[in-house]
């Protein structure tokens, strides 16, 4: 989306150039799709300001354990930049809310349990407000992928 040789700043680690990131890969690879480093840190800049990483717990009536479930949702009244995270991840937008009276409609971006895995990966290297939320989840879906039985719940 954006191509100029602006210096990002990389949380805490200090500032780098795109030119340094070239250096050492010019793209990142994301589900069969490469996107421009470019992209991937306007995505993070989105997520710092109106985005959500999630991880909920769902019963169901068929399960007796509660199932968990991560994902990743972007609200904004622009859907274009949302359609724009929608082609680069997957995913889906939605309206959540319709304009009334002195507001506009809100739409939501969201994505599943692997892409959002994929995509929290390939965003947190460019994360700064919300660098501790993503590593969170990252690490739940490393946990849940895994799940370990505590002993109160052996059989």
């Amino acid at each position: 989306m954006f191509t100029s040789e602006r210096v990002i700043s990389v949380g805490t680690s200090g500032s780098i150039t795109l030119r340094d990131l070239k250096a050492f890969s010019c793209y990142i690879a994301f589900m069969k799709k490469e996107i421009p480093i470019t992209d991937l840190a306007y995505t993070a800049g989105y997520m710092d300001g109106d985005g959500c990483f999630y991880i909920g717990k769902e019963k169901t009536i068929r399960r007796l354990k509660p199932k968990y479930v991560v994902k990743i949702a972007i609200n904004s009244v622009n859907p274009k930049v949302l359609c724009f995270f929608k082609e680069l991840f997957g995913g889906g937008v939605r309206l959540i809310q319709d304009a009334h009276d002195n507001s506009k409609s809100l739409y939501q971006f969201s994505i599943g349990k692997y892409a959002t895995i994929k995509m929290a990966n390939a965003i947190y290297p460019f994360l700064v407000e919300k660098k501790q939320e993503c590593e969170t989840l990252l690490n739940f879906s490393k946990i849940e992928s895994n799940p370990v039985r505590c002993p109160d719940e052996a059989m």
